[in-house]
């Protein structure tokens, strides 16, 4: 409509109402914002609007404010529910170091070469798939078979899938047992397997930068029960490592998700066995253990 133009009028309204669609509607909101910000005290050469979640409509009265503003909704940590799903990044990762790795495996010309890149390929293949199947674990996603299992066997297997790791870097993973040779135990001999490889990328987490660190895989028996345990004794951690270990809301621990989802795991699968599981701050480094009945 044009400034010549007679406004229109509705039927039972006053001649001087205006439309939304006029452009003096738009004038008389800007006047009354103005006029809104000089009753609550703030600066007239402010042009934001006020916020309409901060005060009454019709009054223009201060209410309370919201307990969170979008601003530090974006600022607050992010609540973990399901930290495998976070884990699936640290998965992608290794899956892009393999085919990185893969590529100089082919293109290798010496032994050397060809030798250093298979432990670096087989190392990752088995921190994949240690990772693997802690988030399945955590995810209750694989079944559970009760068999007799031989310690030493599990102790061996572990120990035995991180010897390329042990080739490429300068730390000691060895097993220390004073179990007999065929000593069992009632249970999941893949589950205990990899709690037990998941408690050594926890520990190796711990002595990442340590050079000639020892860690030790053992297994001992007190009474009726059977400790399966993952010791080091070259660094201790914040005392919270200890009192938060099995929190799934810390995911910046040392380690990150990945030393979280491993942690879950152990516990998870001490709890299917019937058991309990710790980390613990030593006298001089950290213990991860999981504790089962020696029953079949």
């Amino acid at each position: 409509m044009s400034d010549f133009e007679t406004p229109r009028v509705r039927e039972g309204l006053p001649p001087t109402y205006r439309m939304r669609a006029e452009p003096h509607y738009v004038d008389l909101l800007e006047a009354r914002s103005a006029e809104a910000r000089e009753r609550r005290g703030d600066n007239v050469l402010n042009d934001e609007p006020p916020d309409e979640a901060s005060f009454d409509p019709v009054g223009q009265r201060p209410t309370s404010p919201l307990p969170v503003t979008v601003r530090d909704a974006a600022a607050a940590p992010m609540a973990v529910a399901d930290p495998t799903l976070h884990a699936g990044r640290d998965l992608a990762q290794a899956l892009t170091t393999l085919a990185a790795c893969a590529d100089l495996l082919s293109g290798a010309q010496s032994e050397l070469s060809r030798g250093v890149v298979g432990n670096l390929v087989r190392a990752e293949a088995w921190r994949a798939s240690t990772l693997l199947h802690a988030t399945r674990i955590v995810r209750k996603e694989l079944p559970v078979t009760r068999t007799a299992v031989s310690v030493l066997g599990v102790l061996d297997q572990v120990v035995q899938g991180f010897s390329s790791e042990r080739r490429l870097r300068p730390i000691v993973i060895e097993s220390e047992t004073e179990l007999p040779y065929g000593s069992i135990v009632g249970g999941d001999e893949k589950l205990f397997a990899g709690a037990l490889a998941n408690a050594v990328l926890a520990t190796l987490a711990l002595v990442e930068h340590v050079p000639s660190a020892r860690v030790v895989v053992s297994a001992a028996v007190d009474g009726a029960q059977l400790t399966f345990a993952v010791t080091q004794n070259v660094v201790m951690p914040p005392a919270q490592w200890q009192m938060r270990a099995f929190d799934p809301q810390w995911t910046d621990r040392i380690g990150g998700v990945p030393a979280l989802v491993a942690l879950l795991a152990i516990r998870d699968t001490a709890a299917i066995h019937g058991g309990t599981a710790a980390a613990t701050i030593e006298a001089r480094g950290t213990k991860i253990a999981f504790t089962v009945p020696l029953g079949l």
